[in-house]
């Protein structure tokens, strides 16, 4: 399966022995490295110790910063629901969301929390995003609706994983399971004829309804 199972992806956690001192080996450091002993070199004893003054705050902050990213994916993760309803071969059924795979259509509803990211085939939605965007009012989400040219976040026929749903009734198939939140801005639309498998599977289904 290309996009691997739908759930969010971490890494069990910083060690910050081998974290840090990735920090300060990676490309750029060693290039700061080089220019600090070359300043040092040529008796140039400030500006070595500015440098690696430069090296370790820049590690310290980039630290800080994938602890905080591995604490957001491990709160996200307490939104992901347990459950989903599918259709599959044209019938309603319940499975385990961490089984979804792209072209899945979701059934979603009221109360839903969204699973995978998903473009909608019907309905409208009103969308609790607050754990991604920290806006409170619920946003409309609605089938039809082609935003090609705004952030893939404020799409309107779009819904993400990790998000809620606060009311109303739609289909969505899912294009990006098992996706990290903080790659939603940059994770691939749908193609065409997907979301065209989707829809026919969506139609075969209520003609049986």
């Amino acid at each position: 399966m290309q996009y691997g199972t739908n759930e969010l992806r971490r890494r069990g956690g910083a060690h910050w022995p081998g974290e840090l001192a990735r920090q300060l080996t990676h490309p750029l450091a060693l290039l700061l490295w080089l220019a600090g002993a070359l300043a040092f070199a040529v008796g140039s004893e400030t500006i070595a110790v500015a440098v690696v003054l430069v090296i370790f705050l820049n590690a310290g902050f980039a630290f800080i910063q994938e602890l905080q990213a591995e604490r957001a994916v491990e709160a996200l993760a307490q939104y992901m629901p347990q459950h989903v309803r599918v259709l599959r071969g044209g019938e309603a059924a319940l499975i385990e969301a961490i089984g979804l795979v792209k072209g899945d259509v979701v059934l979603i509803s009221e109360g839903d929390r969204i699973a995978a990211d998903m473009r909608l085939l019907e309905g409208s939605l009103e969308i609790d995003t607050s754990t991604l965007t920290g806006e409170s009012a619920p946003v409309l989400r609605t089938a039809g609706a082609d935003d090609r040219d705004v952030p893939r976040l404020e799409a309107r026929d779009l819904v993400f994983s990790g998000t809620a749903c606060t009311g109303g009734e739609g289909q969505g198939v899912v294009f990006a399971p098992g996706c990290t939140p903080s790659s939603a801005a940059s994770r691939p639309s749908p193609s065409a004829s997907s979301r065209s498998r989707a829809r026919s599977s969506a139609r075969s289904a209520a003609s049986r309804g």
